[in-house]
């Protein structure tokens, strides 16, 4: 099954895991097929050994491999979707919500009985 890449892509969650290098040992050690695998990208591994690769694999909630686009189909069941990064730039991160306020005076400002967006 074949999925396109929608617009506004991130995989920056997934990608705070450490990366891992796939070795041409892994497929043949029985690891487990991917959920999905993501081709076609420009991938920035932060990793110095392996700065770049095109593909990288996921199951459940952890990568499984990058490595090349073929390294990464080996691992790929019939139920695994596969998505086209169509060489979309993919990093390492991770989804940090919150925010800062602008001014000296921020730490000064008492919301412990805001309860509404109105009262904020």
């Amino acid at each position: 099954m074949k999925s396109q890449l929608p617009f506004a892509f991130s995989l920056a969650g997934a990608l705070a895991l450490v990366p891992v290098a796939l070795s041409s040992e892994a497929s043949s050690a029985g690891v487990q097929s991917a959920e999905a695998i993501y081709v076609n990208g420009a991938i920035w591994t932060a990793d110095p050994a392996h700065p770049k690769v095109e593909a990288l694999a996921v199951r459940g909630d952890r990568l499984l491999a990058v490595g090349s686009n073929h390294e990464i189909r080996a691992l790929a069941g019939t139920a695994t979707r596969v998505v086209d990064l169509r060489s979309h730039f993919v990093t390492p991160g991770f989804q940090d919500a919150h925010a800062h306020f602008p001014g000296p005076l921020v730490d000064r400002v008492d919301l412990a009985g805001a309860d509404t967006l109105q009262e904020f």
